[in-house]
Protein backbone atom coordinates (compact mmCIF):
# COMPACT_ATOMS: atom_id res chain seq x y z
CA UNK A 1 0.00 0.00 0.00
CA UNK A 2 1.04 3.24 -0.90
CA UNK A 3 1.91 5.70 1.49
CA UNK A 4 0.35 8.86 2.54
CA UNK A 5 2.09 12.28 1.92
CA UNK A 6 2.12 14.63 4.56
CA UNK A 7 -0.04 17.59 3.41
CA UNK A 8 0.38 20.19 6.51
CA UNK A 9 -0.43 23.55 6.94
CA UNK A 10 1.46 25.51 9.22
CA UNK A 11 -0.38 27.39 12.20
CA UNK A 12 1.43 29.93 13.77
CA UNK A 13 0.22 31.46 16.51
CA UNK A 14 3.33 33.61 17.54
CA UNK A 15 1.83 36.92 16.66
CA UNK A 16 -1.15 35.14 15.44
CA UNK A 17 -3.17 34.79 18.53
CA UNK A 18 -6.45 33.03 16.42
CA UNK A 19 -10.13 32.86 17.72
CA UNK A 20 -11.42 29.93 18.47
CA UNK A 21 -14.34 30.44 15.88
CA UNK A 22 -11.61 31.66 13.28
CA UNK A 23 -9.62 28.33 13.74
CA UNK A 24 -12.53 25.97 13.74
CA UNK A 25 -13.77 28.05 9.87
CA UNK A 26 -10.45 27.15 9.15
CA UNK A 27 -9.73 24.03 10.01
CA UNK A 28 -12.71 23.29 7.51
CA UNK A 29 -11.28 25.42 4.74
CA UNK A 30 -8.01 23.44 4.89
CA UNK A 31 -9.62 20.48 4.88
CA UNK A 32 -11.31 20.96 1.82
CA UNK A 33 -8.20 22.14 0.54
CA UNK A 34 -6.62 18.92 0.45
CA UNK A 35 -4.56 18.87 3.55
CA UNK A 36 -4.38 15.96 6.49
CA UNK A 37 -1.53 17.57 8.67
CA UNK A 38 -1.87 20.57 10.86
CA UNK A 39 1.29 21.81 12.81
CA UNK A 40 0.50 23.92 15.53
CA UNK A 41 3.13 26.35 16.26
CA UNK A 42 1.58 27.26 19.76
CA UNK A 43 4.11 29.35 21.82
CA UNK A 44 2.49 31.54 24.71
CA UNK A 45 -1.32 30.95 23.57
CA UNK A 46 -1.41 28.14 25.64
CA UNK A 47 -1.74 28.28 29.79
CA UNK A 48 1.53 26.38 30.19
CA UNK A 49 2.20 25.22 33.97
CA UNK A 50 6.28 24.48 32.80
CA UNK A 51 6.34 28.10 31.53
CA UNK A 52 3.52 30.12 33.49
CA UNK A 53 5.19 33.56 32.91
CA UNK A 54 5.49 33.84 29.57
CA UNK A 55 1.42 33.01 28.77
CA UNK A 56 -0.29 35.81 27.05
CA UNK A 57 -3.28 37.35 29.06
CA UNK A 58 -5.82 35.39 26.37
CA UNK A 59 -4.04 32.25 26.08
CA UNK A 60 -6.51 29.16 25.32
CA UNK A 61 -7.53 27.16 28.73
CA UNK A 62 -6.08 23.61 27.66
CA UNK A 63 -9.57 21.93 27.87
CA UNK A 64 -10.49 24.64 25.24
CA UNK A 65 -7.36 24.17 23.25
CA UNK A 66 -8.12 20.15 23.29
CA UNK A 67 -11.38 21.17 21.84
CA UNK A 68 -9.56 22.45 18.85
CA UNK A 69 -7.61 20.07 18.37
CA UNK A 70 -10.48 17.36 18.39
CA UNK A 71 -12.08 19.52 15.86
CA UNK A 72 -9.17 18.79 13.80
CA UNK A 73 -8.71 15.51 14.50
CA UNK A 74 -12.86 14.49 13.66
CA UNK A 75 -12.11 16.36 10.35
CA UNK A 76 -9.28 13.96 9.97
CA UNK A 77 -6.01 15.86 10.80
CA UNK A 78 -3.12 14.49 12.57
CA UNK A 79 -2.13 17.15 14.83
CA UNK A 80 1.69 17.81 15.31
CA UNK A 81 2.98 20.37 17.33
CA UNK A 82 5.50 22.43 17.21
CA UNK A 83 7.70 23.72 20.06
CA UNK A 84 11.23 25.96 19.64
CA UNK A 85 13.94 24.58 21.67
CA UNK A 86 17.40 26.63 20.41
CA UNK A 87 16.26 29.98 18.90
CA UNK A 88 13.29 31.80 18.33
CA UNK A 89 12.25 31.68 22.54
CA UNK A 90 12.03 35.75 23.17
CA UNK A 91 8.69 35.02 24.66
CA UNK A 92 10.36 33.21 27.21
CA UNK A 93 12.97 35.82 27.90
CA UNK A 94 10.92 38.28 27.65
CA UNK A 95 9.42 37.27 30.89
CA UNK A 96 13.25 38.08 32.33
CA UNK A 97 12.64 34.57 34.83
CA UNK A 98 15.07 32.59 32.34
CA UNK A 99 18.20 34.30 31.90
CA UNK A 100 19.99 31.86 33.91
CA UNK A 101 19.05 29.76 30.40
CA UNK A 102 20.18 32.12 28.14
CA UNK A 103 22.68 32.01 25.27
CA UNK A 104 24.58 35.27 26.00
CA UNK A 105 27.42 35.75 23.41
CA UNK A 106 31.44 36.28 24.53
CA UNK A 107 33.37 39.23 22.80
CA UNK A 108 35.24 36.29 20.97
CA UNK A 109 32.63 35.42 19.39
CA UNK A 110 32.35 35.78 15.68
CA UNK A 111 28.79 35.91 13.63
CA UNK A 112 28.72 35.05 9.90
CA UNK A 113 26.79 37.82 9.02
CA UNK A 114 27.87 40.72 6.63
CA UNK A 115 25.17 43.15 6.34
CA UNK A 116 25.34 45.00 10.08
CA UNK A 117 21.65 46.05 10.17
CA UNK A 118 20.91 42.53 10.32
CA UNK A 119 23.89 41.34 12.74
CA UNK A 120 22.63 43.81 15.35
CA UNK A 121 19.11 42.08 14.94
CA UNK A 122 20.60 38.77 15.20
CA UNK A 123 22.23 39.90 18.57
CA UNK A 124 18.96 40.84 20.14
CA UNK A 125 17.82 37.21 18.95
CA UNK A 126 17.10 35.58 22.24
CA UNK A 127 18.72 31.87 22.23
CA UNK A 128 18.91 28.51 24.65
CA UNK A 129 22.57 28.02 26.00
CA UNK A 130 23.23 24.46 24.21
CA UNK A 131 25.81 23.98 26.91
CA UNK A 132 23.80 24.23 30.03
CA UNK A 133 22.13 21.33 31.42
CA UNK A 134 19.33 23.27 33.20
CA UNK A 135 18.33 24.02 29.92
CA UNK A 136 17.47 20.30 29.20
CA UNK A 137 15.55 19.89 32.15
CA UNK A 138 13.33 22.98 31.70
CA UNK A 139 12.90 22.08 28.07
CA UNK A 140 12.26 18.33 28.22
CA UNK A 141 9.96 19.09 30.85
CA UNK A 142 7.89 21.25 28.98
CA UNK A 143 8.09 19.04 25.55
CA UNK A 144 6.23 16.39 28.32
CA UNK A 145 3.64 18.78 28.88
CA UNK A 146 3.07 18.98 25.46
CA UNK A 147 2.76 15.56 24.61
CA UNK A 148 -0.23 15.36 27.35
CA UNK A 149 -2.04 18.06 26.17
CA UNK A 150 -1.37 16.64 22.31
CA UNK A 151 -2.24 13.22 23.77
CA UNK A 152 1.02 11.29 22.44
CA UNK A 153 1.06 12.60 18.94
CA UNK A 154 2.62 10.63 16.10
CA UNK A 155 5.09 13.52 15.07
CA UNK A 156 7.00 16.32 17.47
CA UNK A 157 8.30 19.43 16.07
CA UNK A 158 11.33 20.51 17.65
CA UNK A 159 11.77 23.63 15.67
CA UNK A 160 15.51 24.83 16.37
CA UNK A 161 15.79 26.82 13.16
CA UNK A 162 17.52 29.64 12.94
CA UNK A 163 20.17 29.76 15.76
CA UNK A 164 22.10 32.52 15.17
CA UNK A 165 23.45 32.58 17.77
CA UNK A 166 24.88 28.66 18.36
CA UNK A 167 28.10 28.58 19.42
CA UNK A 168 28.76 32.04 20.94
CA UNK A 169 29.42 32.19 24.54
CA UNK A 170 32.27 30.93 26.47
CA UNK A 171 31.59 27.38 26.99
CA UNK A 172 29.11 27.11 23.67
CA UNK A 173 32.46 28.68 21.98
CA UNK A 174 34.77 26.66 23.27
CA UNK A 175 32.63 22.95 22.37
CA UNK A 176 32.81 24.22 19.23
CA UNK A 177 36.19 24.70 18.59
CA UNK A 178 37.11 21.50 19.69
CA UNK A 179 34.83 19.90 17.77
CA UNK A 180 32.38 21.88 15.07
CA UNK A 181 29.43 23.96 15.34
CA UNK A 182 27.74 21.23 13.24
CA UNK A 183 28.68 18.91 16.63
CA UNK A 184 27.55 21.33 19.19
CA UNK A 185 24.18 21.80 17.46
CA UNK A 186 23.31 17.55 16.85
CA UNK A 187 24.49 17.55 20.46
CA UNK A 188 21.57 19.84 21.49
CA UNK A 189 18.89 18.57 19.38
CA UNK A 190 19.90 14.65 20.62
CA UNK A 191 18.90 16.07 24.19
CA UNK A 192 15.49 16.43 22.95
CA UNK A 193 14.60 13.76 19.83
CA UNK A 194 16.11 11.13 21.84
CA UNK A 195 13.35 10.68 24.69
CA UNK A 196 10.91 11.15 21.92
CA UNK A 197 12.12 8.71 20.01
CA UNK A 198 11.74 5.95 22.95
CA UNK A 199 8.27 6.71 23.25
CA UNK A 200 7.93 6.25 19.29
CA UNK A 201 7.25 9.64 18.36
CA UNK A 202 9.00 10.55 15.38
CA UNK A 203 10.85 13.84 15.83
CA UNK A 204 10.98 16.92 12.92
CA UNK A 205 13.32 19.99 12.92
CA UNK A 206 13.84 22.49 10.10
CA UNK A 207 16.82 22.14 8.15
CA UNK A 208 18.67 24.85 7.94
CA UNK A 209 20.55 24.91 10.27
CA UNK A 210 22.21 21.33 9.65
CA UNK A 211 22.31 22.59 6.17
CA UNK A 212 24.39 25.09 7.19
CA UNK A 213 26.69 23.32 9.71
CA UNK A 214 27.03 19.98 8.09
CA UNK A 215 30.17 18.56 8.77
CA UNK A 216 28.79 16.22 11.66
CA UNK A 217 25.54 15.46 9.71
CA UNK A 218 26.40 11.59 10.03
CA UNK A 219 25.70 11.79 14.09
CA UNK A 220 21.91 13.08 13.38
CA UNK A 221 19.67 9.66 13.71
CA UNK A 222 17.81 9.04 10.64
CA UNK A 223 14.55 8.96 12.48
CA UNK A 224 14.48 12.46 12.93
CA UNK A 225 12.83 14.11 10.14
CA UNK A 226 14.42 17.46 8.26
CA UNK A 227 12.14 20.16 7.08
CA UNK A 228 14.01 21.97 4.62
CA UNK A 229 12.47 25.03 4.22
CA UNK A 230 13.09 27.16 0.91
CA UNK A 231 10.65 29.98 0.72
CA UNK A 232 11.65 31.54 -2.56
CA UNK A 233 12.71 29.59 -5.16
CA UNK A 234 10.71 28.04 -8.51
CA UNK A 235 11.16 28.27 -11.86
CA UNK A 236 10.43 31.86 -11.84
CA UNK A 237 13.12 32.92 -9.72
CA UNK A 238 16.76 32.03 -10.86
CA UNK A 239 18.75 32.10 -8.00
CA UNK A 240 20.30 29.72 -6.00
CA UNK A 241 20.02 29.83 -1.80
CA UNK A 242 23.20 29.06 -0.22
CA UNK A 243 23.07 28.60 3.53
CA UNK A 244 25.01 31.23 5.52
CA UNK A 245 25.49 32.99 2.26
CA UNK A 246 21.80 33.85 1.12
CA UNK A 247 21.21 34.14 -3.02
CA UNK A 248 24.13 33.73 -4.95
CA UNK A 249 24.04 33.79 -9.14
CA UNK A 250 24.86 30.59 -10.46
CA UNK A 251 28.14 31.89 -11.65
CA UNK A 252 28.98 33.09 -8.45
CA UNK A 253 28.69 29.98 -6.25
CA UNK A 254 31.20 29.35 -3.91
CA UNK A 255 34.04 26.82 -4.05
CA UNK A 256 32.71 25.50 -0.97
CA UNK A 257 28.99 25.05 -1.92
CA UNK A 258 30.29 23.31 -5.18
CA UNK A 259 32.49 20.97 -3.51
CA UNK A 260 30.10 20.13 -1.26
CA UNK A 261 27.02 20.10 -3.05
CA UNK A 262 27.62 20.60 -6.37
CA UNK A 263 26.54 17.14 -8.19
CA UNK A 264 23.14 17.97 -6.45
CA UNK A 265 22.79 21.32 -8.04
CA UNK A 266 23.81 20.58 -11.32
CA UNK A 267 22.32 16.72 -12.00
CA UNK A 268 23.35 16.62 -15.23
CA UNK A 269 27.16 16.30 -16.34
CA UNK A 270 27.02 19.28 -18.90
CA UNK A 271 25.54 21.29 -15.90
CA UNK A 272 22.67 22.43 -18.45
CA UNK A 273 19.90 21.97 -15.76
CA UNK A 274 20.01 23.52 -12.36
CA UNK A 275 18.04 21.75 -9.28
CA UNK A 276 17.12 25.18 -7.02
CA UNK A 277 15.75 22.37 -4.68
CA UNK A 278 18.98 20.63 -4.35
CA UNK A 279 19.37 20.97 -0.42
CA UNK A 280 16.51 17.79 -0.54
CA UNK A 281 17.92 15.67 -2.61
CA UNK A 282 20.95 16.10 -0.67
CA UNK A 283 19.52 15.48 2.58
CA UNK A 284 17.34 12.21 0.51
CA UNK A 285 20.51 11.06 -0.23
CA UNK A 286 22.28 11.22 2.78
CA UNK A 287 19.09 8.90 4.06
CA UNK A 288 16.88 11.63 5.51
CA UNK A 289 13.33 11.53 5.57
CA UNK A 290 12.67 15.12 4.29
CA UNK A 291 9.63 17.14 4.23
CA UNK A 292 9.41 20.49 1.95
CA UNK A 293 8.47 24.07 2.83
CA UNK A 294 7.19 26.70 0.97
CA UNK A 295 5.86 29.78 1.96
CA UNK A 296 2.53 31.64 1.79
CA UNK A 297 3.71 34.50 3.82
CA UNK A 298 6.93 35.06 5.29
CA UNK A 299 9.91 37.60 5.76
CA UNK A 300 11.10 38.26 2.43
CA UNK A 301 14.29 39.48 1.02
CA UNK A 302 13.86 39.23 -2.59
CA UNK A 303 12.76 41.73 -5.41
CA UNK A 304 14.57 44.23 -3.28
CA UNK A 305 11.98 44.16 -0.73
CA UNK A 306 12.61 43.85 3.23
CA UNK A 307 9.96 42.52 4.87
CA UNK A 308 6.33 41.89 3.62
CA UNK A 309 3.77 44.40 3.28
CA UNK A 310 1.72 43.78 6.32
CA UNK A 311 -1.46 44.50 3.84
CA UNK A 312 -0.74 42.09 1.53
CA UNK A 313 1.45 38.98 1.03
CA UNK A 314 4.08 39.35 -1.78
CA UNK A 315 2.02 36.78 -4.72
CA UNK A 316 4.95 37.52 -6.88
CA UNK A 317 6.58 34.71 -5.11
CA UNK A 318 4.33 32.58 -2.91
CA UNK A 319 1.76 31.18 -4.94
CA UNK A 320 4.56 29.37 -7.67
CA UNK A 321 6.93 28.79 -4.85
CA UNK A 322 4.23 26.92 -2.73
CA UNK A 323 3.19 25.46 -5.98
CA UNK A 324 7.15 23.77 -7.01
CA UNK A 325 8.33 22.97 -3.55
CA UNK A 326 5.26 20.96 -2.61
CA UNK A 327 5.57 19.16 -6.45
CA UNK A 328 8.91 18.35 -4.99
CA UNK A 329 8.15 17.02 -1.33
CA UNK A 330 4.90 14.94 -3.12
CA UNK A 331 6.95 12.97 -5.82
CA UNK A 332 10.45 13.17 -4.16
CA UNK A 333 10.18 13.23 -0.09
CA UNK A 334 7.75 12.67 2.83
CA UNK A 335 5.51 15.28 1.74
CA UNK A 336 4.59 19.70 2.59
CA UNK A 337 4.70 21.60 4.90
CA UNK A 338 3.26 24.96 4.00
CA UNK A 339 4.23 27.64 6.53
CA UNK A 340 2.04 31.12 6.84
CA UNK A 341 3.96 33.23 9.24
CA UNK A 342 1.71 35.60 11.13
CA UNK A 343 4.01 38.25 12.31
CA UNK A 344 3.66 39.84 8.81
CA UNK A 345 -0.14 39.99 9.35
CA UNK A 346 -1.57 38.47 6.52
CA UNK A 347 -5.05 37.08 7.35
CA UNK A 348 -4.93 33.61 5.40
CA UNK A 349 -7.77 34.55 3.62
CA UNK A 350 -5.48 36.97 1.09
CA UNK A 351 -2.93 33.57 0.91
CA UNK A 352 -5.54 31.07 -0.63
CA UNK A 353 -3.62 31.36 -4.41
CA UNK A 354 -0.86 29.46 -2.01
CA UNK A 355 -2.83 27.89 -0.02
CA UNK A 356 -4.30 25.47 -1.86
CA UNK A 357 -1.50 24.30 -3.97
CA UNK A 358 -0.65 21.71 -2.38
CA UNK A 359 -3.76 19.93 -2.23
CA UNK A 360 -4.14 20.31 -6.02
CA UNK A 361 -0.74 19.26 -6.64
CA UNK A 362 -1.30 15.97 -4.43
CA UNK A 363 -4.08 14.93 -6.69
CA UNK A 364 -3.03 16.44 -10.42
CA UNK A 365 0.44 15.54 -9.71
CA UNK A 366 1.84 15.80 -13.94
CA UNK A 367 0.17 19.54 -14.06
CA UNK A 368 1.91 22.80 -14.56
CA UNK A 369 1.22 26.11 -12.79
CA UNK A 370 -0.48 27.54 -15.23
CA UNK A 371 -3.02 24.89 -15.25
CA UNK A 372 -2.87 25.52 -11.49
CA UNK A 373 -3.99 29.15 -11.65
CA UNK A 374 -6.41 28.65 -14.33
CA UNK A 375 -8.25 25.95 -12.11
CA UNK A 376 -7.48 27.94 -8.74
CA UNK A 377 -9.34 30.99 -10.43
CA UNK A 378 -12.48 28.73 -11.64
CA UNK A 379 -13.01 26.97 -8.62
CA UNK A 380 -12.81 30.17 -6.40
CA UNK A 381 -14.46 32.37 -8.04
CA UNK A 382 -16.08 31.02 -11.19
CA UNK A 383 -15.21 32.81 -14.95
CA UNK A 384 -13.35 35.43 -15.87
CA UNK A 385 -11.50 36.15 -12.80
CA UNK A 386 -7.98 36.13 -14.42
CA UNK A 387 -7.39 39.20 -13.38
CA UNK A 388 -7.08 38.63 -10.12
CA UNK A 389 -3.69 37.73 -10.64
CA UNK A 390 -1.78 40.51 -11.99
CA UNK A 391 -3.86 42.99 -9.43
CA UNK A 392 -2.69 41.10 -6.21
CA UNK A 393 1.07 40.95 -7.19
CA UNK A 394 0.59 45.43 -7.38
CA UNK A 395 1.23 45.49 -3.60
CA UNK A 396 4.94 44.19 -3.12
CA UNK A 397 7.56 45.64 -3.10
CA UNK A 398 5.66 48.59 -1.44
CA UNK A 399 6.16 52.19 -0.34
CA UNK A 400 7.93 52.47 2.78
CA UNK A 401 6.29 52.47 6.45
CA UNK A 402 3.96 49.26 4.76
CA UNK A 403 6.39 46.80 5.85
CA UNK A 404 6.20 44.55 9.09
CA UNK A 405 9.55 44.20 10.31
CA UNK A 406 11.68 46.12 12.61
CA UNK A 407 14.72 47.04 10.45
CA UNK A 408 15.51 50.09 7.91
CA UNK A 409 11.75 51.64 6.89
CA UNK A 410 9.04 49.19 8.65
CA UNK A 411 7.22 49.66 11.25
CA UNK A 412 8.96 48.85 14.40
CA UNK A 413 7.47 45.45 15.92
CA UNK A 414 8.90 42.22 15.75
CA UNK A 415 8.34 38.46 16.76
CA UNK A 416 8.84 39.91 20.15
CA UNK A 417 5.61 41.50 20.28
CA UNK A 418 7.44 44.87 21.38
CA UNK A 419 5.42 47.91 21.82
CA UNK A 420 6.22 50.33 19.38
CA UNK A 421 7.73 53.43 20.14
CA UNK A 422 5.46 56.63 18.56
CA UNK A 423 8.47 58.22 17.90
CA UNK A 424 9.40 55.58 15.54
CA UNK A 425 8.53 57.12 12.01
CA UNK A 426 9.51 60.49 12.87
CA UNK A 427 13.89 58.48 13.65
CA UNK A 428 13.24 56.83 10.56
CA UNK A 429 12.16 60.17 8.48
CA UNK A 430 15.45 62.11 9.66
CA UNK A 431 17.57 58.72 8.48
CA UNK A 432 15.95 59.34 5.58
CA UNK A 433 16.47 62.96 4.97
CA UNK A 434 20.21 62.65 6.07
CA UNK A 435 20.62 59.60 3.75
CA UNK A 436 19.42 62.09 0.78
CA UNK A 437 17.05 59.07 0.62
CA UNK A 438 13.85 61.69 -0.32
CA UNK A 439 14.03 62.13 -3.72
CA UNK A 440 13.96 58.60 -4.39
CA UNK A 441 11.29 57.78 -1.84
CA UNK A 442 9.17 60.23 -3.83
CA UNK A 443 9.56 58.98 -7.16
CA UNK A 444 8.87 55.35 -5.67
CA UNK A 445 5.65 55.89 -3.82
CA UNK A 446 4.17 58.13 -6.58
CA UNK A 447 4.67 55.28 -8.69
CA UNK A 448 3.04 52.84 -6.09
CA UNK A 449 -0.30 55.04 -5.46
CA UNK A 450 -0.93 54.58 -9.22
CA UNK A 451 -0.85 50.82 -8.46
CA UNK A 452 -3.15 50.73 -5.47
CA UNK A 453 -5.24 52.73 -7.65
CA UNK A 454 -5.53 50.44 -10.23
CA UNK A 455 -5.89 47.78 -7.59
CA UNK A 456 -8.65 49.16 -6.18
CA UNK A 457 -10.51 49.45 -9.21
CA UNK A 458 -9.51 46.52 -10.69
CA UNK A 459 -10.89 44.46 -7.30
CA UNK A 460 -14.22 46.31 -7.50
CA UNK A 461 -14.76 45.43 -10.86
CA UNK A 462 -14.15 41.39 -9.97
CA UNK A 463 -15.91 41.10 -7.29
CA UNK A 464 -19.23 42.79 -9.24
CA UNK A 465 -18.58 40.04 -11.80
CA UNK A 466 -17.46 36.76 -9.28
CA UNK A 467 -19.24 33.88 -8.97
CA UNK A 468 -18.26 33.12 -5.30
CA UNK A 469 -16.47 34.05 -2.72
CA UNK A 470 -16.84 37.74 -3.53
CA UNK A 471 -15.25 38.12 0.46
CA UNK A 472 -11.76 37.39 -0.47
CA UNK A 473 -11.80 40.00 -3.08
CA UNK A 474 -13.21 42.22 -0.17
CA UNK A 475 -9.95 42.01 1.67
CA UNK A 476 -8.23 43.02 -1.14
CA UNK A 477 -10.56 46.07 -1.84
CA UNK A 478 -9.76 47.12 1.86
CA UNK A 479 -5.99 46.15 1.02
CA UNK A 480 -5.91 48.79 -1.22
CA UNK A 481 -7.91 51.23 0.23
CA UNK A 482 -4.83 51.09 2.99
CA UNK A 483 -2.43 51.04 0.28
CA UNK A 484 -3.49 54.33 -1.17
CA UNK A 485 -3.36 55.72 2.13
CA UNK A 486 -0.53 54.54 3.26
CA UNK A 487 0.80 55.77 -0.11
CA UNK A 488 -0.22 59.24 0.52
CA UNK A 489 0.41 59.77 4.23
CA UNK A 490 4.06 58.77 3.36
CA UNK A 491 4.46 61.68 0.41
CA UNK A 492 2.94 63.78 2.81
CA UNK A 493 5.85 62.97 5.44
CA UNK A 494 8.26 63.11 2.83
CA UNK A 495 7.67 66.39 1.53
CA UNK A 496 7.45 67.75 5.43
CA UNK A 497 11.17 67.10 5.02
CA UNK A 498 12.06 69.16 2.35
CA UNK A 499 12.41 73.08 3.21
CA UNK A 500 10.72 74.62 0.39
CA UNK A 501 7.69 73.01 0.18
CA UNK A 502 4.50 74.04 1.63
CA UNK A 503 2.28 71.56 2.60
CA UNK A 504 -1.35 72.12 2.75
CA UNK A 505 -2.60 71.56 5.99
CA UNK A 506 -6.40 70.40 5.22
CA UNK A 507 -4.69 67.85 3.04
CA UNK A 508 -2.91 66.97 6.33
CA UNK A 509 -6.07 67.34 8.36
CA UNK A 510 -8.02 65.07 6.07
CA UNK A 511 -5.39 62.08 6.02
CA UNK A 512 -5.58 62.08 9.67
CA UNK A 513 -9.18 61.70 9.28
CA UNK A 514 -8.82 58.83 6.72
CA UNK A 515 -6.16 57.08 8.68
CA UNK A 516 -8.46 57.39 11.81
CA UNK A 517 -11.45 55.52 9.63
CA UNK A 518 -9.32 53.01 8.70
CA UNK A 519 -7.59 52.00 11.56
CA UNK A 520 -11.29 51.28 13.68
CA UNK A 521 -12.04 49.50 10.28
CA UNK A 522 -8.59 47.57 10.61
CA UNK A 523 -9.41 46.52 14.17
CA UNK A 524 -12.81 45.85 13.97
CA UNK A 525 -11.30 43.63 11.04
CA UNK A 526 -8.76 41.82 13.10
CA UNK A 527 -10.95 41.47 16.22
CA UNK A 528 -12.98 38.82 13.75
CA UNK A 529 -9.81 36.86 13.55
CA UNK A 530 -7.64 37.40 16.46
CA UNK A 531 -8.13 37.92 20.56
CA UNK A 532 -8.90 41.24 21.64
CA UNK A 533 -5.63 41.84 23.22
CA UNK A 534 -3.77 40.98 20.34
CA UNK A 535 -6.16 42.61 17.79
CA UNK A 536 -5.30 45.98 19.36
CA UNK A 537 -1.73 45.34 19.86
CA UNK A 538 -1.75 45.29 15.77
CA UNK A 539 -3.68 47.75 15.32
CA UNK A 540 -1.15 49.92 17.04
CA UNK A 541 1.79 48.66 15.38
CA UNK A 542 0.51 49.42 11.87
CA UNK A 543 -1.25 52.98 12.40
CA UNK A 544 -0.15 54.97 15.71
CA UNK A 545 3.64 56.14 15.03
CA UNK A 546 2.34 57.21 11.75
CA UNK A 547 -0.86 58.78 12.90
CA UNK A 548 1.94 60.75 15.79
CA UNK A 549 3.71 62.07 13.18
CA UNK A 550 1.09 63.35 11.28
CA UNK A 551 -0.75 65.00 14.27
CA UNK A 552 2.61 66.02 15.09
CA UNK A 553 2.92 67.33 11.61
CA UNK A 554 -0.26 69.08 11.66
CA UNK A 555 0.53 70.56 15.01
CA UNK A 556 3.93 72.74 13.73
CA UNK A 557 1.72 73.71 10.59
CA UNK A 558 -0.76 75.00 12.81
CA UNK A 559 1.80 76.80 15.10
CA UNK A 560 3.90 78.14 11.61
CA UNK A 561 0.57 79.85 10.73
CA UNK A 562 -0.41 81.82 13.83
CA UNK A 563 3.06 83.04 13.49
CA UNK A 564 2.34 84.50 10.17
CA UNK A 565 -1.13 85.97 10.96
CA UNK A 566 -2.85 83.35 9.13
Amino acid sequence: MKKEKLIAFHIDMNIGQFTKDYLLKWIKILHKAGYNTLVWDVENNVRWETCPECVTPEAFQKIEFKEILKFASDYGFKNIPLFQTIGHCEYVMNTGKYDYLKEVPHENSKFDIHDPILLEMVKATDQYCSSNPDVFVFLNAWIDEYLELFENPEYFHLGADEAFLLGTCEKCLKHAEQTSRSNLYISHIKKLYEPLLKKGIKPIIWADMILKYNESLNELSRDVYLCDWNYYNSHKFKKIWVWGKGFVEINDLPKKTIDKFGDFIFPDKDRSKVNYYYTTDFLLKNGFKVLCAPSSSCYNDTHGAIGECVFAPHEEIHPVNCFDFSKKGIHDAEGVLLTSWSVHLHPWEMQINSIYAPGYVAKENTADFNAYEAWFLKNIFGDNAEEYLSLTRLFNPACIFSYGTNIKFGLGYGKSAKEVPLGWVNEKLKIIKDKNLIDEFLIETRSKLEDYKKALKGFKRLKNNAARNVEYLEYWIFASELMINRAKVVLVLLESCISNVQIDKNAITTLISELEVLRNKYKKLYLTMQKPFRANQITRWVFDSLLHELKSLACTKNKADIAQGD
